[in-house]
C-alpha cells in the first residue's frame, strides 16, 4: 500500500468541483493541487432560460448534463419560485449528477448503470418512445451536440436550457512541477472530453516530459484514448466521487 502523505491528486475540474474533493479527503493526507482547466460561471443575462421556466409542464423529459446544470438550473427555480411539474421524468448523465438531483428534488431519476456518456443514456427504456416527445436538456452553452442528434434521430422535439458558461485556464506546468517535489506517486484527474482536449493542446506546446512518470484517472474511454501518451498509465474510473478517489489512491 502507498504511503498517504506520498501522493499528490492534481484536480483539472472546475474550482467548485475541487473545493468537495478537498473537503471529503481533507483528513486523509493525500495532497490535493488544485490546477482547473475551466472556470464556471454564470450567465450574464437569464431571460431566455427563466421564460422557459414557466413553460416547464409543456415538456416530458428533463435532462441533467453535469452537475454544474443542477447547480445553476435549481439557482434559477428558486430565484423565480417555480415548483418542478411531477408529470416529468429526470434523466442524469453520471452518477454524480444524480445525486446532486436528489438533493433538489422528490423525483425519480433514470442514469445509466455503468458507461456514462449520451448513447447510453439514450438506450434506457424510459428513451424507447420517445416520438414527438418535448425534451429539455440542461447544460452549460456550447455543450456537445451527440445527445441532441441522438434523441432527434428517435422523432423526439429537443430543447436547451443553457444555464451556465466555461471559461477555459492555461495550466502553469513549471508551478505544478514545483508543487511535486517531494511527492512519490502524482496522479492527474481530468473528467471531461473537453478539458482533456485542452490540456493535450497544453501539454504538447509546453512539453513537461515530466507527465510520463505520472498516472491519470478520467472517467470515460474517450477521454483516455485523447491523453494517453501523455502519461505513463490513464485509469479509467466509472465512479470519480471523492470516497472513490479516494479508495483508488490508497490502494
Amino acid at each position: 500500500m502507498a504511503t498517504i502523505k506520498d501522493i499528490s491528486l492534481i484536480s483539472t475540474r472546475p474550482e467548485e468541483n475541487n473545493q468537495k474533493l478537498d473537503h471529503a479527503l481533507h483528513d486523509s493526507n493525500i495532497e490535493i493541487l488544485n490546477f482547473p482547466l475551466t472556470k464556471i460561471e454564470g450567465l450574464t443575462n437569464y431571460t431566455f432560460l427563466n421564460e422557459q421556466l414557466k413553460d416547464l409542464n409543456s415538456y416530458q423529459y428533463l435532462i441533467f448534463i453535469s452537475t454544474n446544470a443542477v447547480r445553476y438550473f435549481f439557482k434559477q427555480i428558486k430565484v423565480n419560485k417555480i415548483t418542478l411539474p411531477k408529470s416529468l421524468i429526470l434523466a442524469a448523465i453520471g452518477p454524480t449528477t444524480k445525486k446532486d438531483l436528489q438533493k433538489f428534488c422528490s423525483h425519480q431519476i433514470y442514469c445509466p448503470n455503468d458507461t456514462f456518456d449520451s448513447e447510453t443514456l439514450v438506450r434506457l427504456e424510459i428513451f424507447k418512445n420517445i416520438s414527438q416527445k418535448r425534451i429539455l436538456i440542461v447544460r452549460g452553452i456550447n455543450g456537445r451536440e451527440t445527445l441532441k442528434t441522438i434523441l432527434e434521430a428517435k422523432g423526439a422535439i429537443v430543447s436547451y436550457a443553457e444555464c451556465y458558461q466555461r471559461l477555459h485556464l492555461n495550466l502553469n506546468f513549471d508551478a505544478i512541477f514545483k508543487k511535486l517535489i517531494s511527492s512519490h506517486k502524482i496522479y492527474f484527474l481530468i473528467s471531461s472530453h473537453e478539458s482533456a482536449k485542452q490540456f493535450k493542446k497544453q501539454a504538447l506546446l509546453h512539453k513537461p516530459t515530466w507527465l510520463l512518470s505520472c498516472k491519470c484517472f478520467v472517467n470515460h474511454d474517450r477521454i483516455r484514448e485523447e491523453i494517453q501518451p501523455l502519461f505513463s498509465e490513464v485509469i479509467i474510473l466509472k465512479d470519480i466521487s471523492p470516497e472513490s478517489l479516494r479508495n483508488n489512491l490508497l490502494s
